[in-house]
C-alpha cells in the first residue's frame, strides 16, 4: 500500500506555529477541512454512485457486483463511505508560564468518515483509494499484485486459470515470473499518478498551502 497524502500533511505538534501562519488562522482547528464535501461533489459531478457501507458489510462483495457490470479498460466503479477509527490530530488548550492560553496539536483517535474510491486501472485492474476526512487527511492506495499479473497476462494473450486472489496455473510461468519481478516501485508510483484526479478531490488545502509545503504539490514522478 502506498500513502499518497504527502510528506507535509501529517504535521507534528512542534510545527503548530508554521501551520497557523500558513493557514492564516488565529486559532487552528483540525476539523477545518471539507474533504467529505469534496468527495460528495466529485461523485455528483461525475455521476458516480456514492454508497454508505453497512456495519460489518463485506466491501469486496459489493465491489464484485459492480465489477460484473463494468465495461471498459479503466474507470471509477463507485465510491463508498464508512465510519471507522483513525489516528487524528486534535487541539487541546494549554497555558504558558505567563498564564496565557494557546491551542496545541495532540495525537488522538476518533471515529470519522472514510471515503473509498474503487477504480479499475488498465495495468493494475481493480484497486481502491481510501481517504480519511479528518486532519491530517491520510490516504492509502491499495493494489493487488495478483490482479496486476492477471491484467498483464491477458494483454499478452497468455492463457491462465484465475483464482479470487491468485493464479492457479499459467501457460507461460516464466513470463509470469518476469512480470512479477518487473512490478517495482516506479510502476506503483505511476498508478498513483493516474489516481491524481480523485486524490485532488480529497485535498482540503489551498494552492497557497501546497506551495508552502503543507501537502505534496504534485503526483510522484513515474520515472
Amino acid at each position: 500500500m502506498r500513502n499518497p497524502s504527502g510528506p507535509g500533511s501529517s504535521s507534528a505538534p512542534d510545527q503548530r506555529p508554521d501551520i497557523r501562519e500558513q493557514l492564516n488562522l488565529a486559532v487552528f482547528f483540525p476539523s477545518l477541512g471539507n474533504g467529505g464535501a469534496n468527495h460528495i461533489r466529485f461523485a455528483v459531478d461525475h455521476d458516480i454512485d456514492l454508497v454508505r457501507f453497512e456495519r460489518h458489510e463485506r466491501k469486496d462483495d459489493r465491489t464484485r457486483a459492480y465489477l460484473r457490470d463494468f465495461q471498459g479498460d479503466e474507470g471509477v466503479l463507485y465510491m463508498g463511505v464508512a465510519q471507522e477509527k483513525a489516528r487524528v490530530l486534535r487541539t487541546e488548550r494549554r497555558v504558558d508560564p505567563a498564564g496565557g492560553a494557546y491551542p496545541w496539536l495532540v495525537s488522538s483517535t476518533a471515529m470519522v468518515n472514510h471515503y473509498y474510491v474503487y477504480i479499475v486501472d488498465e495495468d493494475f485492474g481493480p484497486l481502491f483509494v481510501k481517504f480519511c476526512s479528518y486532519f491530517p487527511y491520510n490516504a492509502k492506495l491499495c493494489i493487488n499484485g495478483h490482479e496486476y499479473l492477471k491484467r498483464q497476462l491477458a494483454k499478452r494473450g497468455v492463457a491462465f486459470e484465475a483464482l479470487d486472489n491468485g493464479i492457479a496455473s499459467c501457460a507461460d510461468p516464466g513470463l509470469m515470473r518476469r512480470l512479477a519481478e518487473e512490478c517495482q516501485e516506479f510502476r506503483v508510483r505511476a498508478v498513483s499518478c493516474r489516481t491524481c484526479l480523485v486524490r485532488r478531490s480529497h485535498q482540503p488545502l489551498t494552492n497557497f498551502n501546497i506551495r508552502a509545503g503543507l501537502a505534496d504539490p504534485s503526483p510522484p514522478n513515474a520515472g
